[in-house]
């Protein structure tokens, strides 16, 4: 057994699958040691997201400037490239990351806890707007917490109690 979760599997194939079918020239590149696993994931990445016909004029342009790039640098490179040829494929990203929202909790050490969501961005701007916000109504002189614990505390207070009046 790989120990791997099915849908860090799944990801995996889907990009095998795109690697194999649709960019022959940049796994070319990974098979000979000019790429890293890396570059050739966010290459499948932004190529499943392109129509089919634009998909062999992405390899053909994205392959040689690879090697010269940090993998981050080319999955940003990638993305411009993506979005100018396909515009649509800019609400195409956008319907899949927000199919793929989530929240997690994480232990961590002395009785802590990372609690992680991933939701759209202006769905996570408001929200640390609003406890932000409510953070500084809360700061008075007397007050003995920092405003990341105020924001941490009315975070919490609204998610179990869905108010913040008892906080102030």
């Amino acid at each position: 057994a790989l120990r791997v979760p099915e849908r860090t599997m799944n990801r995996r194939m889907n990009q095998a699958i795109i690697q194999r079918d649709s960019l022959p020239e940049t796994m070319g590149r990974f098979l000979a040691g000019e790429l890293t696993l890396q570059h050739a994931a966010h290459a499948a990445e932004h190529t499943a997201l392109l129509d089919p016909e634009l998909r062999g004029g992405f390899d053909a342009h994205i392959a040689p400037t690879a090697q010269s790039l940090t993998a981050s640098a080319f999955d940003r490179s990638l993305r411009r490239l993506r979005e100018s040829i396909d515009p649509a494929s800019i609400l195409a990203k956008h319907t899949k990351e927000r199919a793929d929202r989530y929240v997690s909790v994480e232990p961590a050490e002395h009785g802590m806890a990372w609690l992680t969501a991933f939701i759209p961005a202006s769905a996570a701007y408001a929200i640390e707007d609003r406890l932000r916000s409510h953070a500084l109504a809360l700061k008075t002189h007397d007050e003995e917490r920092t405003l990341a614990q105020l924001r941490a505390d009315t975070f919490v207070e609204v998610a179990l109690f869905g108010d913040v009046a008892a906080l102030g």
